[in-house]
């Protein structure tokens, strides 16, 4: 992503809900993002930073929004977390502390997600843009607990600390 494409706010689909796409919006991944680095997921992340910066146009400060890991990431830079305690090894044996985490995964971590929780939860996490006919996340209702789901399916596959 290039400096001018790091400035555009974007939006996406990721999923369908009662037959209607569901959309990703890049303010939905700075939030999730700055909820998750500022306290949902602290218990088991000791650390997160920018693995790979993304160029953001200094003439244009008003375009940056939020955290700076979750301005990264939201424009497809690459974030690494840390974890308190390794609970997997590598090939070698060695303990795996760091793990990568990109748009593209966090946004299968969010379309994951979505696909997998409960339809009650989905009543409450999708909220439908009549207009538009299309179904976008609920901000408000998104809790902790749904952000550290997120990133854990993101970056392991599955919620690994409970």
């Amino acid at each position: 992503m290039n400096t001018k494409e790091a400035r555009k706010e974007w939006e996406m689909e990721i999923s369908l809900y009662n037959g209607k796409p569901v959309i990703l919006k890049k303010e939905d991944v700075r939030t999730i993002i700055t909820d998750a680095i500022n306290g949902a997921s602290a218990y088991w992340c000791d650390y997160c930073g920018i693995e790979k910066p993304v160029e953001i146009d200094p003439a244009a400060p008003e375009k940056v929004k939020g955290e700076p890991e979750a301005e990264a990431i939201a424009n497809g830079g690459e974030l690494a977390f840390y974890t308190t305690e390794a609970f997997e090894t590598d090939e070698e044996g060695n303990d795996i502390e760091k793990y990568p985490l990109t748009l593209d995964k966090l946004i299968k971590g969010v379309k994951t997600y979505i696909e997998t929780c409960p339809d009650e939860r989905k009543e409450n996490l999708l909220i439908l843009a009549r207009l538009k006919d299309e179904y976008g996340l609920d901000l408000t209702y998104i809790d902790g607990y749904i952000v550290d789901e997120i990133l854990q399916t993101a970056l392991f596959g599955e919620p690994v600390f409970c």
